[in-house]
């Protein structure tokens, strides 16, 4: 009779913290795409922009799946209707990319603060190394897109249903 080796599964309370912000480019949104790449596993964000550039974002979406919860309460606390008229259909590109795999959220009265973000993977992985204990993995900004508070909901619940389909769940 073989017994199979039971792995114990080590738990480890890892939180987030922003490091210094200064330095990322702030975008005014008027809209916004999602396009889902399969081939890279990355979440395409174009935002369209007020007076400036549009933007991208090149979102990795492992770390925001894992906390779908925290989303989901952020969104239903939102006191406002979502923005529909902000999904674009056609937001061009811009050829400066940002990468990302944390966003941030932050809304104060009618405007909002999605600020895109990115940790090194290594510091995760140390992070994780540190058996029963918390740690801190520190990101930084890299593209802070300022917007109403009805823009931002529907970017969450869209970024949510994004996520939805690209896992089908």
């Amino acid at each position: 009779m073989a017994e199979k080796a039971e792995k114990s599964e080590k738990k480890v309370a890892i939180s987030m913290e922003r490091g210094q912000h200064g330095n990322a480019p702030v975008v005014i949104a008027t809209g916004f795409k999602l396009r889902p790449e399969k081939a890279t596993g990355l979440l395409d964000v174009l935002i369209e922009c007020l007076g400036q550039k549009n933007a991208r974002v090149c979102f990795d979406p492992v770390i925001v799946k894992q906390n779908l919860q925290t989303l989901k309460e952020y969104v239903a606390r939102l006191g406002v209707e979502p923005d529909d008229l902000a999904i674009k259909e056609d937001v061009t590109p811009s050829d400066q990319v940002y990468f990302a795999n944390v966003v941030h959220l932050s809304q104060m009265g009618g405007r909002s603060e999605t600020a895109f973000a990115a940790f090194r993977l290594s510091e995760w992985v140390e992070a994780t190394r540190k058996d029963g204990k918390s740690a801190t993995v520190t990101s930084y900004d890299t593209l802070v897109m300022v917007s109403s508070a009805e823009l931002q909901k529907k970017f969450v619940l869209e970024l949510l249903l994004a996520l939805k389909q690209y896992y089908n769940e």
